[in-house]
């Protein structure tokens, strides 16, 4: 196997209608923040806005994302472990953070990988919300920076990857409309 078969999709995990509700309930939403990286803010590094969902949100509407979003990505981390163990060891223990994210024209995320010290995280997931926006690619990369793999731009649609320096990738800048995504990581 190659290392770029580590990556994989999952298409159509919600239906078409609750991913319409989700993304005009973030279209709404007046609380996005400037998203941060590792060492605080840098939007040379990183131009986008994130708003975390939690089941500690004072809003039972962010409450019941945070609830769906966490069911449905342990089932896609559940299956990626037991796609790529031959034993019976997880390759995950819990989700540690689901945070939606806002790519207005624009915004981008330069190449970086998931885990480091601070947060070893073990498996990374990007979900796809919306696909009427241009640009905003998901790009992976060999780990010496060279060979682009970019995944196709689909709503509705997974991606999980493990979180190591051996997948960097970037979201290129977005040229048109607004790219909604979510975030999360599994330690």
């Amino acid at each position: 196997m190659e290392i770029k078969d580590y990556i994989r999709t999952y298409d159509n995990v919600l239906p078409v209608e609750s991913i319409c509700n989700f993304i005009k309930y973030l279209d709404s939403n007046e609380e996005f923040l400037k998203a941060k990286i590792i060492e605080g803010e840098d939007f040379d590094v990183r131009r986008t806005w994130n708003l975390n969902l939690t089941p500690m949100s004072p809003s039972l509407t962010n409450v019941h994302w945070a609830n769906l979003w966490t069911y449905i990505l342990n089932r896609c981390f559940t299956d990626y472990s037991k796609t790529f163990s031959k034993t019976s060891f997880n390759y995950y223990d819990k989700i540690v953070e689901i945070t939606a994210l806002k790519y207005e024209k624009g915004g981008f995320y330069k190449t970086h990988w998931d885990h480091c010290l601070k947060f070893p995280r073990t498996l990374s997931a990007i979900v796809l919300l919306n696909n009427d926006y241009k640009g905003g690619e998901l790009c992976f990369k060999d780990p010496d920076g060279s060979n682009e793999n970019i995944i196709l731009t689909k709503s509705n649609r997974i991606i999980v990857w493990p979180s190591t320096f051996l997948y960097p990738h970037e979201v290129k800048p977005v040229i048109e409309g607004v790219r909604y995504s979510l975030v999360s990581w599994a330690l």
